[in-house]
């Protein structure tokens, strides 16, 4: 069974869709104080471009929302992008507190192996093995 973690935030709260295209969805829940970004399946045939496109607008949201929570889905994250992601990582933290920013960790070989040393670097991530995590993680906030 597909666990959707936008369905568990959503209920009883207000959450709208700031941000999609074909690669990814950007959320935000003013209740919670939380933006999710969360990786589409089409990752993989991203374009390194449109790679480049897609963190300028996830900083953008970011700036845009404010929150005291993120949840990063790379649940079906497939793209190879490791030196990218570790100047991302570091814009991340430097936006909130340590310990506030959740990743879901990929399912896909080379989403794996680019995250695993994004993890060796930024060990302040909460790390979840799934959505079912992930959901039980939002759940909990606040």
């Amino acid at each position: 069974m597909f666990l959707d973690i936008i369905e568990l935030l959503c209920k009883g709260n207000i959450s709208m869709i700031v941000f999609t295209n074909e690669y990814l969805k950007i959320y935000y829940n003013r209740v919670k104080s939380t933006v999710i970004i969360k990786w589409l399946p089409e990752n993989q045939s991203i374009s390194q471009i449109e790679f480049y496109q897609a963190l300028v607008t996830i900083s953008q949201c970011i700036d845009a929302y404010p929150h005291r929570y993120m949840l990063l889905d790379f649940y079906e994250f497939s793209y190879w992008c490791c030196p990218e992601l570790s100047s991302f990582f570091m814009q991340l933290q430097h936006s909130i507190n340590n310990g506030n920013i959740a990743i879901i960790l990929s399912n896909c070989l080379l989403g794996k192996l680019a995250l695993k040393n994004i993890l060796e670097i930024h060990p302040s991530l909460i790390v979840l093995s799934d959505r079912k995590e992930g959901a039980h993680w939002l759940r909990h906030l606040i």
